[in-house]
């Protein structure tokens, strides 16, 4: 039978659908698994002679078996540190155990929590050390533990932006889905617009124009799209202040323009590129585990967890600002 031309530009431009990434949460069944959105680039982790290397900004997927039951921790082998980064990378293809920063994307999106053991912890390949590294409980949150230690494992993968086409116009958004644990933040779901014809400065680096520290592009999540993020400066006088987590809340929605607490997941970003530019305290986040409890992020360890909402903690206004509304990122 012999193949027109037409339905080579049909089968092209199907290949090309399935080669672009599906929303957020949806399974991408030319990668294997659940499609987490873009992540922005993260340092080195660990000692000079066994670092986790540095990443540039990414596709995430977290790889999994769509036949294995919702909630089966059962497929995810129990390993030490060592033996679960080679279990991950045997996966091939680029394969590895996720960053701290990947696997609270896949915290924060229902569809993929869904997928882990509540009762187990989850090694990430971003250490802390020569002995220690941390490890994720998807109900619990980030804390770091020793190398040791046998934990549950699950492979992601990051895919160069280049490889593939534009997203369909749901991807990098998470409108499909509501995101738990619940995140506060205003009435809109859109970030501020700012001023046009400004260029953000490299991640980490202060923004006089925004009257803050810089911290990159964050992923989308809930109802958040894609963002510029800004962790403000202090007011003077406001340094050493500590607040309960309602009081936290107001207090950062004050500082106006859309100002509010971080996410748990911008948190961690700002701690992992801008960790010096904070108190080393624990510092409040707007996402919540219940009506009792919200995420807290350590800037002295880089442990993420819950705590009671009723403890005084050091809080921090962010700002998310929108992407279209900006010149190109310098470098």
């Amino acid at each position: 039978m012999q193949t027109t031309s037409n339905q080579l530009a049909v089968s092209a431009n199907e290949q090309r659908l399935l080669d672009a990434p599906p929303p957020i949460g949806q399974y991408w069944p030319a990668q294997g698994g659940i499609y987490l959105g873009i992540a922005e680039a993260e340092p080195a982790s660990g000692p000079a002679d066994c670092a986790t290397p540095a990443l540039p900004r990414r596709h995430v997927v977290m790889l999994h078996d769509v036949n294995t039951p919702t909630g089966d921790g059962g497929a995810d082998p129990i390993k030490c540190w060592d033996k679960a980064a080679g279990w991950a990378a045997a996966q091939g293809n680029g394969a590895r155990l996720p960053t701290r920063i990947e696997a609270i994307m896949a915290h924060q999106c229902e569809a993929a929590r869904a997928t882990f053991d509540k009762d187990s912890y989850y090694w990430t390949c971003t250490q802390d050390g020569r002995h220690d590294a941390f490890y994720q409980s998807f109900v619990y949150g980030c804390s770091w533990g020793v190398k040791g230690y046998e934990l549950r494992c699950r492979a992601f993968r990051g895919l160069a932006l280049e490889h593939f086409n534009p997203s369909t116009p749901d991807a990098g958004s998470d409108r499909s889905q509501s995101a738990a644990p619940v995140v506060q933040v205003s009435n809109e779901s859109a970030e501020p617009a700012a001023p046009a014809a400004q260029t953000p400065p490299a991640p980490g680096q202060h923004w006089p124009a925004q009257g803050g520290t810089y911290i990159g592009i964050a992923p989308a999540e809930g109802d958040l799209p894609a963002r510029h993020l800004v962790a403000l400066d202090l007011p003077a006088g406001e340094e050493d202040k500590e607040l309960t987590w309602q009081d936290a809340c107001a207090w950062a929605t004050a500082q106006g323009n859309g100002a509010r607490l971080p996410t748990q997941l911008e948190a961690l970003f700002a701690y992992t590129v801008a960790k010096s530019t904070f108190k080393p305290r624990l510092h409040w986040t707007c996402t919540q585990l219940d009506r009792h409890g919200a995420f807290i992020q350590s800037f002295v360890s880089g442990s993420s967890y819950w705590g009671d909402k009723g403890n005084e903690l050091r809080c921090r206004a962010f700002r998310g600002l929108a992407l279209q509304t900006f010149s190109p990122l310098q470098g």
